[in-house]
């Protein structure tokens, strides 16, 4: 499996785990400032996976490209970040 595919699982799992965690807790105790925080946070989240997975369909057409590359691996820390 390409490390691609890899990465985007990652995040799409980590996306829906935020997901879940969110309706879980309800953001029982915080603040509306707070919730909004955290709604922005998986937001920027998920726009990463998606991009990760259209770097991943980018270098099923291309290999080898190593700005696509790159710009997965930005994805990635802007995932992590």
């Amino acid at each position: 499996m390409h490390e691609s595919h890899r990465r985007t699982r990652r995040a799409g799992l980590a996306f829906l785990a935020l997901v879940a965690l969110s309706a879980t807790l309800g953001h029982a105790g915080t603040t509306t400032e707070m919730a909004a925080v955290w709604q922005t946070a998986v937001q920027y989240h998920a726009w990463h996976a998606l991009a990760v997975l259209a770097v991943g369909v980018l270098l099923l057409q291309w290999p080898g490209q190593r700005a696509v590359e790159v710009a997965g691996w930005l994805f990635v820390a802007g995932i992590v970040l």
